[in-house]
């Protein structure tokens, strides 16, 4: 069986990959991402165990940058797990084709936190009582940093094909264009600031360091830089 998981809320995307593979405990896991070649995973789709061992092949973005299916997966032994992880949604005629012999879960942002995200600007009061409506969204911290980190390239003048290998996101010409729009409403300092706050935040939410929300920090934050 092929299971894939994509989508824009990566962090969901793999809290669900960590719940499919604790499905396949007795199983031997073997790893791949989009640097493997397609001989080596042939070989691996292809290989008989010495033992007959229940295996599950783990593939992290195969399908991000491949315009086509590639055939392993259309010709892969019945009997084989294969879970497929991607840190961006899928175009639909990707889907389109995964549809006919996989079972497909789309993880999406809220619509709410881009526009959030897209209203981050100097001097923007209302933006606490937008983050306030977020709630405690988990993905939340992770997104703010992942937007702060591509306006500072903007910033410093980075093509979106660079910024998008930073980032480990795709960016259409379009999103770009609205990240360098939202850039110049900005000082090089003020964004790093941001950042390095928010870095921060991160760190003490992770290490258990603050009883506070990260709702609550991410408001402080806003109201000492912008």
């Amino acid at each position: 069986m092929i299971t894939v998981l994509h989508g824009t809320d990566t962090i969901s995307s793999y809290n669900r990959l960590s719940q499919v593979l604790a499905l396949y405990k007795a199983y031997r896991k073997t790893y791949f991402d989009k640097e493997t070649s397609e001989e080596e995973l042939n070989m691996a789709f292809m290989s008989r165990d010495l033992f007959d061992d229940k295996k599950v092949i783990v593939i992290k973005n195969l399908l991000k940058q491949n315009k086509n299916l590639p055939n392993h997966l259309e010709t892969a032994p019945d009997g084989l797990e294969i879970v497929l992880w991607e840190s961006d949604e899928l175009t639909p005629k990707i889907i389109s084709k995964l549809s006919r012999i996989s079972k497909i879960e789309n993880f999406k942002l809220p619509a709410k936190i881009f526009y959030f995200l897209d209203s981050l600007a100097p001097g923007k009061s209302k933006l606490i009582s937008e983050l306030k409506k977020l709630g405690d969204e988990p993905s939340l911290v992770w997104n703010l940093q992942n937007r702060l980190l591509l306006l500072i390239l903007a910033k410093l003048n980075i093509g979106s094909t660079p910024a998008g290998k930073i980032t480990r996101r795709s960016l259409a010409p379009w999103q770009w264009s609205k990240i360098c729009t939202q850039a110049e409403k900005f000082t090089i300092n003020e964004l790093k600031s941001i950042y390095n706050a928010s870095l921060k935040i991160d760190y003490l939410i992770k290490s258990g360091q603050t009883s506070l929300s990260p709702t609550t920090l991410l408001s402080v934050m806003l109201i000492k830089y912008l």
